[in-house]
């Protein structure tokens, strides 16, 4: 902020889900010390891909000469409109990172699940549905997004992945098929969030068009 404010007047802040990070609550209680701003911050209650589409949009919205309430208003609404789903291959490392519950984690590990994993509304890491390969994972997410084309429509979508270009490369084609476009971005996921979900997996992120 005391970078920012040195030459901006209005200042937007996306954050990580609140669920998952006290960063949504730094950042609200920083922006105190700069009341003469205008700063407004955003729980996004969404994370990884699904978190960089958000702020995509925010971009837009902002080169198209929206004001910031518009363009808050406008988040607020898309935020609730946004998912991602990650194909893993074991709960291991979102257990130690706390993305999803202890006692899940353990139930999962026993089961041998390779489920799919997503956020709820009030953006804590779930369990989306649960497969026992790899092959059922991926099956899962893509009637998903069938059923979401289908009932609604997907305005954007990106695909981000850990050390699995293969999966991603799938994802990417089956996704094209379903929607007739092609993803916003595709990324080689960061090391920290990799640390959280293991190697080889792959995830989807959209928002969906209503």
């Amino acid at each position: 902020y005391s970078f920012l404010t040195t030459y901006y007047d209005d200042i937007l802040v996306l954050t990580v889900s609140s669920k998952m990070s006290g960063t949504y609550n730094a950042f609200v209680q920083a922006k105190n010390l700069f009341k003469d701003k205008n700063i407004q911050v955003i729980d996004s209650i969404q994370n990884s891909a699904a978190e960089g589409l958000l702020v995509y949009q925010a971009s837009e919205l902002i080169k198209s000469g929206h004001s910031m309430t518009e363009i808050v208003t406008k988040l607020e609404s898309l935020k609730h409109q946004t998912k991602i789903l990650v194909s893993v291959q074991t709960l291991k490392y979102m257990v130690r990172s706390g993305r999803v519950k202890k006692v899940v984690g353990i139930a999962g590990k026993i089961l041998n699940l390779k489920p799919v994993i997503s956020i709820d509304d009030e953006g804590n890491g779930i369990i989306f549905d649960k497969a026992f390969s790899q092959k059922m994972s991926d099956k899962k997410i893509f009637k998903h997004i069938a059923a979401v084309v289908k009932d609604h429509g997907i305005d954007s979508y990106a695909l981000v992945h850990v050390n699995a270009p293969e999966r991603a490369t799938l994802y990417e084609q089956m996704m094209i098929k379903l929607t007739g476009s092609k993803p916003l971005y595709i990324s080689d996921i960061s090391t920290i969030i990799a640390m959280n979900s293991g190697i080889g997996t792959v995830a989807v992120a959209y928002i969906r068009k209503d």
